[in-house]
């Protein structure tokens, strides 16, 4: 007991059993100033007797909490009721402890107003309550972001609670459903309608349901009353629709490289493999297990291993797909086979985790462009001896002829005319063979740049002339235009020209050539008075059946004018002539101004 004045008669009222309270208690007159305390509350304060005689209600607490404390015992006395109020209690220590006052007003028995307090020590309850607003904020942003649904039923099945942001899928808001049986809000569903009847029946049940194209997975727990009774089921509904998506497309691809005809190979940072697709056995003889746990660079052909470490490397480094890698790699049977091998770097990918090599056996094309290497350079020999030395010998063959001519009559001079034609058709044929080697060894995609239509059939006509002085000519204007084609050009109008006179069946072969300029083409015609060419033969001249150039109708020089034609991307075509013969038509494109 402290203060012996406050122990007066006039305060005989308050029982020496206060000290034995755990909560402080204390006195003060209207205008806060204390009259009496007890044990507990000079302890938790730990303010000397002194400091609190001399001391208010009010500076007990801490300065924001002074007002409100002020306020209560105002309000108590006003009102002649209890009231409370929380406040920090100040220490002498300059600590502030959380309490909870419940403010009672008092009438001694000489009348005198007085105010008690009786305080007790809320820590744990806040420090608890704070626990559980951190819990329920936790809930609120997964309510608010976790696609899931929470909810609750009453033993009828009635929703007494619906929230979270999987409602979004179901097309619900929060609570829309409260108040309805889910008998009657899923009726549809038999496999809802099912788990709900085995969770108010005691079970725990756990299932996938799909609703709205929404697959959940949903947890039905039933919760017990004291006497075992079930008294409601509440539930979690987890959405999982993007999952299993995953989950399909994951099967979509293993099953599309459990059926590849190319190898997958998952490749560990170090060059251990971690997998085989079962392609493996098919292309190079192992097991899928054979290779698992190998150093994949010990199957590569020691001339290639270098370099593919050095990509592999390259790829661990990088990320994303790299550029393709020729190499040999060891069958099973001690041979080796040529793979063409691209690598993915999939090492952050958390369920991947490794270097995705794909592989395609690349054997019989390495072999084939070998083959074809060599028949390239055996064409290009026969195009040597076809331009050099027969071209050689038919022009020593035609100055011959010409010399010949002195020493025979008229009926020589026809003979000899003859071998004349002969011979100029087999140089032509030379020059035909010189072009269509020359459009073997280019590029697939050509390079292209403007040339002057005029020009070029001037150069070819001025040869073609001197080559057939018997032929007839009619050459008309040919339009001053550029197209977009190259130096081969030359060749589509000698090999048309030529052909409307070696193909020619009259005495005198009539040829005529002219064109037009369109808005986007130029077109150029080549007519004879030939015997002309049936409807079905027509693309059969150029090699454009099956047969190809194996087709009796076929001609190399035709060939070659609609495969140059083609690689200029413009149309070569034949037409009847009238009254009789040919019209050959070449439609090319205008040249732009950036390939001028």
């Amino acid at each position: 007991m402290t203060g012996a004045d406050a122990r007066s008669a006039e305060f005989s009222l308050f029982p020496a059993a206060l000290d034995a309270l755990d909560d402080a208690f204390c006195v003060c007159t209207p205008d806060g100033d204390l009259v009496y305390w007890n044990d507990a509350l000079a302890a938790v304060s730990g303010f000397e007797e002194a400091k609190l005689e001399s001391s208010s209600a009010t500076d007990l607490f801490g300065e924001r909490d002074r007002t409100r404390v002020a306020d209560a015992i105002s309000t108590a006395l006003e009102a002649d009721d209890r009231t409370t109020v929380e406040a920090d209690l100040r220490t002498e220590g300059g600590d502030y402890v959380p309490y909870e006052f419940s403010v009672v007003p008092l009438t001694t028995e000489a009348g005198t107003r007085l105010v008690a307090g009786v305080g007790r020590d809320v820590t744990e309850r806040q420090e608890y309550e704070a626990q559980l607003r951190q819990q329920r904020d936790r809930l609120s942003v997964m309510l608010e972001n976790a696609p899931l649904v929470l909810f609750a039923l009453d033993t009828d099945g009635v929703f007494t609670c619906s929230q979270g942001r999987g409602l979004d899928e179901l097309r619900l808001t929060a609570d829309e459903v409260v108040g309805e049986s889910i008998f009657d809000v899923y009726g549809d569903s038999p496999a809802i309608l099912e788990n709900v009847t085995r969770a108010l029946d005691g079970a725990r049940v756990r299932d996938e349901v799909t609703v709205n194209d929404a697959t959940f997975d949903t947890l039905y727990r039933p919760v017990l009353d004291e006497s075992g009774a079930v008294e409601r089921v509440i539930g979690v509904a987890v959405d999982i629709t993007e999952r299993k998506e995953r989950e399909r497309e994951l099967e979509r691809y293993e099953a599309f490289i459990e059926n590849s005809q190319d190898i997958v190979t998952l490749v560990a940072a170090d060059g251990t493999v971690l997998y085989e697709s079962p392609a493996i056995e098919r292309v190079l003889g192992y097991s899928p297990e054979d290779l698992v746990g190998e150093p994949i660079f010990e199957y590569v052909h020691p001339e290639d291993r270098q370099r593919a470490i050095e990509r592999f490397s390259a790829d661990v480094e990088s990320g994303g797909a790299t550029r393709s890698i020729e190499l040999r790699f060891k069958h099973a049977s001690g041979s080796w086979r040529c793979l063409e091998s691209v690598g993915t770097n999939l090492l952050d990918d958390p369920v991947i985790g490794g270097i995705v090599v794909t592989s395609r056996d690349i054997t019989e094309r390495k072999s084939y462009e070998k083959e074809l290497e060599m028949r390239n350079e055996q064409l290009l020999v026969l195009n040597r001896i076809v331009r050099h030395d027969i071209r050689n010998d038919m022009s020593v063959s035609l100055g011959w002829s010409e010399m010949l001519k002195e020493h025979l009559d008229e009926e020589g001079h026809d003979i000899v005319d003859r071998i004349r034609k002969h011979d100029q058709h087999v140089i032509d044929l030379t020059k035909t063979v010189r072009d269509f080697v020359e459009t073997l060894e280019d590029d697939a995609d050509p390079t292209l740049e403007a040339v002057n239509v005029e020009r070029v059939v001037e150069q070819v006509l001025e040869s073609w002339t001197t080559a057939y002085v018997d032929a007839e000519l009619d050459a008309a204007e040919i339009p001053e235009a550029e197209v977009r084609a190259n130096e081969l050009l030359t060749s589509v109008f000698r090999n048309l020209l030529n052909n409307a006179v070696q193909h020619n069946d009259k005495e005198t072969a009539r040829v005529s050539i002219d064109g037009d300029v369109r808005s986007e083409t130029v077109v150029v015609r080549v007519a004879d008075n030939g015997p002309g060419i049936p409807d079905g033969q027509k693309d059969a001249v150029f090699g454009r059946t099956e047969a190809g150039l194996d087709d009796p109708a076929a001609g190399v020089g035709l060939y070659l004018v609609d495969t140059l034609v083609s690689q200029y991307d413009g149309s070569v075509s034949l037409k009847d002539n009238e009254p009789e013969g040919t019209v050959a038509v070449v439609e090319l494109p205008r040249a732009t101004s950036s390939e001028d």
